[in-house]
């Protein structure tokens, strides 16, 4: 959405639209709220800038570190094929902007063993060129920053090796790229200390998921936009009771508190598929965490994890952790040494990296919170049901 609503739009051969109405993203935003209630914001930001897009979903799936560094030369293929048209620009290539260099990130096919210094500046020497031919800074989109973490925490990755990639890559972006970039923008699940995935900048500001903030309600569903769904899809009059329906919904997939927000969210793609069922008593997995009860299973084997767990499902309210939810580079270690079961001892501290990691991937939530600690609870039915699942598979106990 943010890349169709900012993103300068070119022909075949690279020349910049001018009339913005004759474009296919104008003709998307026309008909939305941001154009009919807000003409001056989106006069003044809709297409004007180049847009550069990063997509890590691919990281997530790399068990090795030479598979990460092969994942990153197709990323970055991809992220440059949405600006090809500049090969095509003939005053943009001189001493400053080399062609082939260019052409190397471009068709990674015919260039599989692009160098990995080439890997780590690679995105910022796009930002740069899209500066040097549009005469305007750059917005970068990073969709799913911390995929590479699944890698390191559920394979066998060097967890040293990645992060140092890494802080490299977003060192280069955030860091040497003021010149070129007006804005970056990031997603992902995982808040993890600065310095450890994102670079300590004074300008980066975090929105972690549960935390009280402007953007805390746009984490999931909120209750009104489960009524507007169910309205949409249910005639009342003639469908069966639609309260029904969202006490459903509101009993598997929502639950997750937001601070200083007085409704919950929900799910989001499992509530989709549940009201497109149109079955209130249906039970919709959502698969995408499957592999995250997989290794529960596994951790289970600890005596103090499984107890604790437990107490979770009997709803007692001793379990809390503390409010600073941030990971570091050695809680991950620590998490993926646990879910290898190569941690033979279990202390307290192992059992709070495993719960604050749960709670921001949405596997846990909290009753309470105050200034200094959560007080945790499962959200839903949909995750008791799973966990109770791993409780019976899990039988062997560690110290």
């Amino acid at each position: 959405m943010l890349k169709s609503f900012l993103e300068i739009q070119v022909d075949k051969n690279g020349t910049e639209i001018t009339n913005k109405s004759t474009t296919n993203n104008f003709k998307l935003f026309t008909g939305l709220k941001i154009f009919q209630q807000h003409p001056q914001l989106f006069n003044w930001t809709f297409g004007l800038y180049p847009v550069v897009t990063i997509d890590y979903q691919l990281l997530s799936t790399a068990s090795y570190y030479e598979d990460m560094v092969g994942a990153m030369r197709l990323i970055l293929g991809n992220t440059f094929k949405n600006h090809e048209y500049l090969a095509h620009v003939d005053n943009l290539w001189g001493l400053s902007c080399d062609i082939d260099t260019f052409i190397e990130y471009l068709d990674t096919e015919n260039y599989p063993t692009l160098s990995e210094v080439k890997i780590k500046t690679g995105f910022l020497y796009l930002c740069k060129i899209l500066f040097t031919y549009f005469k305007r800074k750059v917005v970068v989109l990073i969709d799913q920053y911390d995929s590479f973490v699944n890698s390191i925490v559920f394979e066998h990755n060097t967890a040293g090796k990645a992060f140092n990639l890494f802080q490299y890559i977003n060192g280069d972006l955030f860091m040497g790229g003021r010149s070129y970039i007006q804005r970056i923008f990031c997603t992902g699940t995982l808040q993890v200390v600065f310095g450890g995935l994102l670079p300590v900048d004074q300008d980066l500001q975090c929105y972690p998921f549960l935390h009280k903030h402007q953007w805390n309600s746009f984490f999931g569903l909120t209750s009104e936009d489960v009524d507007l769904l169910l309205e949409e899809k249910y005639d009342t009059e003639r469908d069966f009771d639609i309260k029904n329906m969202k006490d459903h919904i509101r009993k598997y997939y929502g639950g997750y508190k937001l601070i200083g927000n007085a409704t919950d969210i929900y799910k989001i793609q499992p509530v989709i598929n549940c009201a497109s069922v149109k079955k209130y008593d249906t039970v919709v997995n959502d698969n995408s965490t499957d592999h995250i009860y997989d290794f529960l299973s596994s951790v289970l084997k600890y005596k103090k994890v499984k107890e604790c767990f437990i107490k979770l499902l009997q709803d007692e309210n001793e379990i809390s952790i503390e409010n600073d939810l941030a990971l570091s580079e050695n809680d991950f270690v620590t998490l993926q040494k646990m879910f290898s079961l190569k941690e033979y001892k279990i202390t307290s501290n192992h059992l709070l990296v495993i719960l604050k990691y749960l709670l921001q991937i949405g596997i846990l939530s909290y009753k309470t919170h105050s200034a200094s600690e959560y007080v945790l609870s499962l959200p839903n039915s949909e995750v008791k049901l799973k966990l109770k699942s791993c409780i019976t598979e899990s039988k062997t106990y560690t110290k």
